[in-house]
């Protein structure tokens, strides 16, 4: 199976900060290292029922992968538990984040617009 990631229903696609392809090796070599973890059922039930303390420090779930990866390599959402972060939404709420939303308020462009 192959995703489709020109389904803009599904995805919201944006371009990263001029220069950020100075750490694609890293990047690489990061995820590559994280193959084969398990996935974090305990933290996305916290995410979503509010309670942080469920979380597997091992196991990883998409938008963790990405906030952890983007914090080690590139210093990015330096103040933001990576098991709290979600692909977007959380609006208004004071320790969980939207991974969309943090990526915007640190510059980062949309390639194309495609939900609110």
């Amino acid at each position: 199976m192959t995703l489709d990631l020109t389904d803009r229903a599904v995805w919201l696609i944006l371009l990263a900060p001029l220069g950020f392809d100075k750490f694609a090796d890293q990047l690489f070599c990061f995820c590559r290292g994280s193959a084969g973890r398990p996935y974090d059922y305990l933290g996305i039930d916290g995410i979503g029922t509010d309670k942080s303390f469920l979380h597997v420090g091992f196991a990883r779930f998409c938008s963790d992968e990405c906030t952890n990866v983007l914090q080690q390599i590139a210093g990015s959402f330096k103040a933001v538990k990576p098991w709290m972060v979600a692909p977007s939404g959380f609006k208004g709420q004071a320790d969980r984040f939207g991974l969309y939303e943090l990526a915007l308020a640190e510059g980062w462009t949309p390639l194309v617009t495609v939900r609110d």
